[in-house]
């Protein structure tokens, strides 16, 4: 039987073939609104995970900042 393919699954593919996803990545390629609850998950599994936070600019040209993800294994 084929494994079943979920927004989770893929994120973890996608880290480790990729330096790093951010949320906006999860939106777009895998419809994963809460990334950062999947990171938890992780973590919780043993995995390394690191957490870099960047400065940056929303739509608006406000300063925010946002999570880049990194699998340290």
């Amino acid at each position: 039987m084929a494994e079943k393919v979920t927004g989770r699954s893929e994120i973890f593919k996608y880290m480790q073939t990729h330096d790093f996803i951010t949320d906006e990545i999860a939106r777009a390629k895998f419809g994963v609104h809460r990334l950062s609850d999947v990171i938890f998950c992780f973590r919780n599994r043993g995995h390394i995970i690191e957490t870099v936070m960047v400065d940056s600019k929303n739509r608006y040209g406000n300063s925010c900042k946002y999570a880049r993800y990194f699998l340290k294994e």
